[in-house]
């Protein structure tokens, strides 16, 4: 599984389509998530962060679309 869209696409996405607007750092924290579900180390149902969060309900919170 990879997202749908390419990274420039996300970063897009979350600069404009997140509310509230996220910082730059956090921006970057994730993408770094997205790289590491795309080259297939992390998976859906990953834990992230303080593993409150999978990756699959991070990507459903923020509208990152994956087939």
């Amino acid at each position: 599984m990879k997202t749908v869209n390419t990274n420039e696409e996300i970063i897009w996405h979350l600069r404009n389509n997140v509310f509230p607007a996220l910082t730059e750092s956090t921006i970057g924290k994730i993408m770094v998530t997205v790289d590491a579900f795309n080259k297939g180390t992390l998976k859906r149902h990953s834990p992230i962060g303080d593993g409150q969060v999978s990756v699959g309900e991070m990507f459903e919170d923020l509208k990152i679309e994956i087939a």
